[in-house]
């Protein structure tokens, strides 16, 4: 733990998810900045122009950490690379894509260094609050393929249940639901 202190960049993540579509309807849809609201998840976005962004994390716990990130590389249909400045939460990726094996769409990748405020605490309490950047990476691309190639985000909130029982309770404070109508 105290040697992440001495590296630049201490959590570095890896994810990638196979789309069932087009690389270049993928990459059209990713490159446009408006629709990252739409598939990130825990993350919003504005766009302060000149590919500028602000990312905005923990809005929904209450919790505000901004960080102003800049688009530095995108070549149409491959890549597109961002770093942010220095400032708590640094971070820079690229997320790359590539036709998938045996056509069956596009491979998307996103490769991710990040260093934590607080090193290797920090990156434990997101953790286990499921806000770790590879659990919050893994979800946005599974959102990215479902609003692809589905057209939506299958849901179960506002479903009606029943009783849940005791197993049923510890699984909803468990999953962060909210609580039960009854």
């Amino acid at each position: 733990g105290v040697r992440d202190f001495q590296r630049p960049y201490q959590g570095r993540v890896r994810v990638s998810c196979t789309i069932g579509k087009d690389r270049k309807e993928v990459y059209d849809f990713v490159s446009n900045s408006q629709n990252w609201a739409r598939f990130m998840h825990a993350i919003q976005v504005e766009n302060r122009g000149d590919s500028r962004l602000a990312i905005l994390l923990g809005k929904p716990a209450g919790i505000d950490f901004e960080s102003n990130v800049e688009i530095t590389d995108q070549r149409s249909g491959e890549h597109i690379a961002w770093a942010s400045a220095e400032q708590m939460l640094e971070h820079r990726g690229v997320v790359h894509f590539k036709p998938a094996p045996g056509s069956r769409g596009t491979e998307v990748s996103v490769a991710l260094e990040y260093k934590a405020p607080a090193g290797p605490i920090a990156r434990g309490l997101a953790a286990l609050v499921g806000w770790s950047p590879e659990q919050v990476l893994r979800e946005s691309l599974r959102h990215l393929k479902q609003l692809m190639e589905a057209g939506e985000i299958p849901t179960t909130a506002g479903q009606p249940s029943g009783a849940r029982g005791i197993r049923g309770k510890a699984k909803r404070i468990m999953f962060r639901e909210g609580p039960t109508e009854q």
